[in-house]
């Protein structure tokens, strides 16, 4: 009676049907959310990068260009 209940119930309801299902959720789903955030992070990472030049004058031209952006939104849309 063991061995039937372990060849039907534990080896194909649980181990074939249950925990298969259950590792290709894991494996799929939630392993490809964790991947896809590291993916994400990493390309933000690399594309960041390339616009931090260590030059100050291009940190205070980019900040500059930034408040005329928005002084001329907000002239434009109040």
């Amino acid at each position: 009676m063991d061995e039937l209940y372990e060849r039907f119930f534990v080896v194909r309801v649980l181990v074939d049907g249950i925990f298969w299902i259950l590792h290709l959720f894991d494996t799929y789903i939630v392993d490809g959310i964790v991947n896809g955030i590291a993916g994400g992070t990493v390309g933000g990472g690399s594309a960041i990068r390339k616009v931090q030049t260590g030059q100050l004058q291009a940190y205070g031209l980019a900040i500059f260009v930034g408040i005329l952006i928005i002084i001329g939104c907000f002239y434009l849309f109040s």
